[in-house]
């Protein structure tokens, strides 16, 4: 993907904090210190529908797929943590 501007990646941040604060998860930021990785490997092929059967086919078994990892696509953890509370 494109690598995001200082400015996007202050933004997201100031974003996140926002977010746990109102959960009540933190209270006052000592550090903000985001990183930016590389994607060394992707695990979705151009053109495929496998990702989107699957899903598909967990919704209609009733199973929550829910995460970065059970959603197949990548979020930050703020996103992750509001997924699991909405199961519970």
């Amino acid at each position: 993907g494109t690598k995001l501007t200082k400015e996007d990646i202050k933004n997201i941040s100031n974003i996140v904090i926002d977010e746990l604060k109102n959960w009540g998860y933190i209270k006052e930021v000592e550090v903000i210190s985001p990183t930016w990785i590389e994607v060394a490997y992707t695990w979705e092929w151009p053109g495929s529908r496998l990702k989107e059967e699957v899903l598909i086919f967990l919704k209609n078994n009733n199973i929550n797929s829910v995460g970065r990892y059970g959603k197949w696509k990548f979020q930050g953890i703020a996103e992750s943590i509001r997924d699991g509370l909405s199961v519970i």
